[in-house]
């Protein structure tokens, strides 16, 4: 089964670096002292949509050579600002994370994957400033991966869905698959390919909020391990159970 984790308020916290990082790489490149992020959503949200929103917040025509040079200058801001000390301080992984992650790698049915909305080398650096390290996550997709444009948070999953088929050499359906998110959009792209999801209330969705949009089980956080463990592997043996069925019924006579 492929889990696929969503990076902020899923996995890390980074103390606000990504918005910082974004408004300082704007002030730089545009020469707006007052750039700001007013009115701008993050949450759950492909950096590829933020930040086009970020440039009309501000007055700029959100052209696609304003969005690549502002998205060149935040993920060189954020790698320098998540080397400072004081930035460092402010990361961390969330409760549990690290040894829900080590007894997954130990199953060997479970493949570890990424699922989103930064871009590659941001999510990245946060990740590495947290102390984990995005390569052991054998399937990573990120906002750049989104198949078409606009790039849509819903399209992801399906592009995890093949990585994960090329990987373990069959086709994977949506119940072959859990997202893990603290967002709407991780709950909505979970629906609209038919995977299980388990939303998290370390970021700003209530409970009920994520199981409108599609969340399966909802919990505080991943730090009852035994709990995530047990979801997980029930949710495996369900779709286990209806791919046989599944079968059987195909190879039954008319």
């Amino acid at each position: 089964m492929l889990l696929l984790f969503d990076i902020d308020l899923t996995l890390i916290e980074t103390g606000g670096a990504g918005s910082g990082s974004l408004i300082d790489a704007g002030k730089r490149v545009f020469g707006r002292p007052g750039f700001h992020d007013s009115g701008v959503h993050y949450a759950g949200r492909l950096d590829s949509l933020i930040l086009p929103d970020m440039l009309a917040a501000n007055g700029i025509e959100p052209t696609e050579a304003n969005v690549r040079a502002l998205a060149d200058a935040y993920v060189a801001e954020i790698a320098r600002a998540l080397e400072r000390p004081a930035t460092r301080a402010g990361c961390r992984v969330l409760p549990g994370v690290r040894p829900l992650l080590a007894e997954l790698a130990r199953d060997t049915s479970f493949v570890l994957g990424l699922l989103t909305g930064n871009y590659e080398q941001s999510g990245s650096a946060k990740l590495r400033a947290c102390g984990l390290d995005a390569a052991s996550f054998a399937v990573r997709v990120w906002a750049g991966c989104a198949p078409r444009q606009p790039a849509r948070r819903e399209d992801l999953p399906g592009v995890a869905l093949e990585r994960g088929s090329a990987l373990l050499g069959r086709t994977l359906h949506g119940k072959d698959a859990v997202i893990l998110g603290d967002t709407i959009h991780d709950a909505r792209a979970a629906r609209e390919h038919g995977c299980w999801c388990i939303g998290v209330l370390t970021g700003s969705a209530t409970a009920k909020e994520l199981r409108e949009n599609g969340a399966h089980v909802v919990m505080a956080n991943l730090g009852d391990t035994a709990r995530v463990l047990r979801t997980l592997r029930g949710m495996r043996e369900s779709a286990m159970r209806e791919a046989a069925m599944h079968s059987h019924a195909q190879q039954s006579p008319a």
